[in-house]
């Protein structure tokens, strides 16, 4: 898997922010290598599965918080169609990749911005975030300027999609000029997504 081959040239110290952990397809191969993960995910329904993935494989240092990350702090509708890794924000959203079903079922939703999380949260060293939120990770970024403009030696992982994020009425360009104001490279692009770097 590219993304546990791009966080191997981590040192151990560092820590693992999976925002859009889903089922914990990369947090719990990361905590089994040894990394302390933090996996963020707000439906009720995937935060099960996380803490039966934690459980089975035994992953001790793989923290489960049960929110979504914003632009604010607050609660929110999140949209789940009748495949939950579409699950999102936006109901156009939710839907628009799903052939099958239409259906969706509504969930209320505790979200918090990264910057109100980290100041609780402090002294994490952190080394590697990866972003997955179909669509609305520029909402992601808004939230956590000011880990941002602070923070160094930190690579972050940006899973996006061209069509999600604009009918979010986001564009790509956004999110990449937060993160190069904020002094951020990008260091790889692979297929749509990229991988930032800040010394």
């Amino acid at each position: 898997n590219k993304l546990q081959e791009l966080i191997s040239v981590l040192d151990k110290s560092k820590i693992i922010i999976d925002i859009g952990a889903n089922c914990g397809l990369f947090s719990i191969p990361a905590s089994l290598n040894g990394y302390e993960v933090y996996g963020f995910e707000p439906i009720r329904m995937n935060v099960k599965l996380l803490e039966l993935g934690k459980e089975e494989n035994k992953c001790y240092n793989f923290n489960i918080v049960n929110m979504g990350v914003s632009n604010k702090t607050k609660k929110e509708t999140i949209y789940i169609p009748y495949c939950s890794d579409n699950t999102s924000f936006s109901k156009d959203v939710a839907i628009s990749n799903m052939s099958f079903s239409k259906n969706y079922i509504e969930e209320i939703v505790n979200c918090t911005t990264f910057d109100d999380w980290i100041k609780k949260n402090k002294n994490l060293n952190i080394g590697f975030i990866k972003i997955d939120v179909q669509g609305f990770e520029k909402e992601v970024l808004e939230g956590m300027v000011g880990f941002l403009k602070n923070c160094n030696d930190v690579y972050i992982y940006l899973e996006w999609d061209k069509n999600l994020t604009e009918s979010n009425g986001n564009s790509l360009d956004d999110m990449e000029t937060i993160l190069i104001e904020n002094n951020f490279e990008v260091r790889e692009t692979l297929q749509n997504d990229k991988l930032f770097y800040k010394k």
